[in-house]
């Protein structure tokens, strides 16, 4: 890494060496260095301790916010050296999220204690014996503690040489440029999306970032297809992880249960996983709502990361905490709202992805374009070519603009109250389709099938014309989505349809699109007319 391409903020207690490796980060990357102390001691010609005495710490803290203000208005990349207490300044790290890197530096609070009893020049830490301060920073720590989880990386300098920081500092910053998405859910949890090439070999800057390491318990999930599919990839993420474990699930959507699950525990309880564990999910859609479900509920939560392996998982299923496993009376009835630490999206991956796999993604990824984003929905029908002969920058443009909306309304509505509901655009008919067909074929074709239908009724209501209704099957089209599916009963696809798990007390529920780039939820909708629009795919009508 030689150039710095977005300003990096350096948090952290005092005395971790924020200033000092801010400095040496600067200089190494040829970037100006900012120590927001230095500035406002420089601009009020008094110490920080001085400004403490005569006008307080509100006082300080509005100056440290409008010097903030200041450096995130230029857009020019620099490193930053912030106060111990910035990010206690909820407005802070908002403002700073949305201009660069938040990069913490700890150490114990035993060292912290030394460094900072050499020189007794600290407001907070003045006239203090050994024990009364080390007391203090231990409190101060779990005070500020909720603050600095906030960074998006973190790099201990407790014992290690000034060198050694630097250089891990530097290889965090390396494998943050991929960090594509940030999810804030309403929730409160937040995690990154990382998009990219040639992530895997370099996890354990992630999991070193994350402060997870050094950890003896990681596990990584898979299934026996992606095993043998991506053994090289598992080997090395195996490596990254300490050369853990894997756990591997029977392929396939049928073994989607909670006997599968309870395999899993067995095998965790057998070899003493812990509440410190953490389950890393290298797969598709399937084996990471299971691993979800699994982190969500052993020992009542574990950490997870997601690594999905398909375009449809990358998309859709990694990104947003819904975890869960199927029942014989519907599917993903039986899960929860876990949001994972990270989402690492390795399109090199994506490699070794049948074309019906890559095909099944697509679906979820025109459904964006349906529901969000009619501009991305014209991207998709101006580089059909580009996007089916998976182009490097088309990959990575479907794939970042799809989790940024679903981020978006994520940070909306976590658990499904409200706008979250317009993801399910296709999904009430796609998952009809699954469920009577035994769940044989992926679930991207059965939400593209699904659409047609939606389109179909949204078309009947009145709600969209015929022009835009063919644009979306003109687009499913190009792309090669199947355009009917046997084996539907109409009748039998409404039974199904009753027990879907978007079913609201008896009233059943549909995403129906207005207009290209908007859909709204339509409840009770005349059975007549919902079998009527369920012939827009089926062979015997459209012959």
């Amino acid at each position: 890494m030689t150039t710095l391409k977005k300003t990096v903020y350096f948090t952290g207690f005092m005395a971790s060496g924020k200033s000092r490796i801010g400095r040496a980060i600067a200089e190494r990357l040829h970037a100006p260095l900012i120590d927001t102390d230095a500035l406002i001691v420089e601009r009020q010609g008094k110490s920080i301790s001085e400004i403490f005495e005569t006008q307080g710490e509100v006082a300080f803290r509005k100056m440290e916010l409008d010097v903030i203000r200041e450096i995130a208005a230029d857009p020019k990349p620099k490193v930053v050296a912030l106060g111990g207490g910035t990010l206690t300044q909820a407005s802070v790290v908002s403002l700073i999220r949305k201009t660069g890197l938040i990069v913490r530096l700890w150490a114990t609070p035993e060292v912290l204690s030394e460094r900072i009893g050499r020189k007794d020049t600290r407001p907070l830490m003045a006239g203090l014996s050994p024990e009364e301060r080390l007391a203090k920073i231990k409190t101060m720590l779990a005070e500020r503690e909720p603050r600095y989880a906030l960074a998006d990386f973190s790099v201990e300098s407790t014992n290690d040489s000034e060198e050694k920081v630097i250089s891990a500092v530097l290889r965090g910053l390396q494998f943050w440029e991929n960090r594509a998405v940030y999810v804030e859910p309403s929730g409160g949890s937040h995690y990154p999306i990382f998009i990219g090439h040639k992530l895997i070999p370099h996890f354990s800057t992630l999991l070193n970032g994350l402060r997870l390491m050094p950890k003896d318990s990681f596990l990584v999930v898979t299934d026996t297809t992606i095993a043998k599919a991506q053994s090289r990839s598992l080997g090395m993420l195996k490596h990254e992880a300490g050369d853990c474990p894997a756990f591997k699930f029977r392929a396939g959507e049928i073994f989607k249960n909670l006997n599968s699950l309870n395999q899993l525990f067995t095998f965790m309880l057998r070899r003493r996983y812990s509440r410190k564990s953490c389950l890393l999910q290298l797969s598709g859609g399937v084996v990471g709502d299971m691993a979800g479900f699994a982190a969500a509920t052993y020992q009542r939560g574990i950490d997870f990361i997601q690594i999905p392996t398909t375009l449809l998982s990358m998309v859709d299923s990694s990104v947003g905490g819904k975890v869960a496993v199927n029942h014989p009376e519907g599917k993903n009835m039986i899960g929860a709202f876990y949001q994972p630490k990270a989402v690492v999206c390795d399109l090199d991956t994506l490699s070794t992805l049948p074309d019906t796999e890559y095909l099944a993604g697509l679906a979820e990824v025109i459904k964006y374009g349906v529901i969000y984003d009619a501009e991305f929905f014209k991207y998709l029908e101006e580089n059909v070519q580009k996007i089916l002969a998976r182009d490097s920058e088309a990959m990575k443009h479907i794939v970042r603009r799809s989790c940024e909306i679903k981020a978006e309304v994520v940070g909306i509505d976590e658990k499904e109250m409200g706008l979250r509901a317009i993801l399910n655009y296709g999904h009430t008919f796609g998952h009809a389709i699954e469920n009577l067909h035994h769940y044989e074929f992926s679930h991207g074709i059965g939400v593209s099938l699904g659409m047609r239908v939606a389109g179909r009724l949204a078309c009947m209501l009145g709600m969209i014309s015929k022009e835009e209704e063919n644009r979306q099957t003109a687009l499913l089209d190009a792309y090669g989505f199947p355009k009917t599916v046997d084996g539907v009963n109409v009748n039998a696809a409404w039974d199904s349809m009753g027990v879907d798990k978007k079913v609201e007390k008896n009233k059943r529920v549909y995403i129906l699109p207005t207009k290209i780039g908007e859909v709204k939820k339509v409840a009770n909708v005349e059975e007549a007319l919902v079998k009527e629009a369920w012939k827009a795919i089926l062979p015997e009508v459209n012959a």
